[in-house]
């Protein structure tokens, strides 16, 4: 279910659509860390059009 959420383009834990957060830092590898306001880290990869959860080493 949770990757469903994502494939929509919603956080899993709280169901915000990602799109709309503010709270966005592109980085250097062409990535963008999108922080939701429940506190959950995605990385939208622009390549793929996606996010996905953030792992610890880009936390």
């Amino acid at each position: 279910m949770q990757d469903v959420l994502l494939q929509k383009n919603y956080c899993p834990a709280c169901t915000r659509k990602l799109d709309s957060l503010t709270n966005r830092d592109p980085r250097p590898n062409g990535t963008v860390r999108v922080e939701c306001v429940c506190g959950r880290i995605y990385i939208y990869e622009n390549e793929t059009k996606n996010y996905r959860r953030a792992l610890e080493t880009e936390v």
